[in-house]
């Protein structure tokens, strides 16, 4: 739990460098978690195995000698090992930076839509009010 807490603080640095954002504060919605400027929220899921071997050996040698003519070395070694794995799942929420570009359009776009709309409301209006009612 550490680890993963320390990962998380140590990538928040890195990504909000990049303009993203690591386990951001969020707000739910109908539609998933969103951030107050609008981003969608990601999970980034992780499955990591983790496994511990505990284990104890022990050696010995032995030197065969037979005259001057023939030498044989003879090792010999046993082994104990007892490991566990277990499997951790967990889920980081990640705002991605956005791209300014994009974003600077998509606002440019929103005014000159609700600039129209404002010009289409007051339109109707107008032609309401010359026949008496509005709308």
């Amino acid at each position: 739990m550490i680890q993963i807490t320390e990962g998380v603080f140590d990538a928040q640095k890195i990504v909000q460098a990049k303009g993203g954002f690591v386990n951001p504060a969020v707000r739910q919605t109908e539609t998933g978690q969103i951030m107050h400027d609008g981003r969608v929220i990601q999970s980034v899921e992780f499955d990591v195995a983790v496994t511990v071997t505990e284990g104890s050996s022990c050696s010995g040698g032995g030197k065969l000698s037979v005259a001057t003519v023939l030498k044989a070395n003879a090792e010999t070694a046993s082994s104990e090992k007892n490991s566990t794995t277990s499997k951790i799942s967990f889920k980081v929420p990640l705002a991605v930076p956005i791209d300014h570009i994009s974003l600077n359009e998509l606002k440019d776009k929103e005014s000159k839509d609700k600039s129209e709309l404002k010009a289409a409301y007051k339109r109707i209006n107008q032609s309401l009010d010359q026949r008496g009612s509005r709308w």
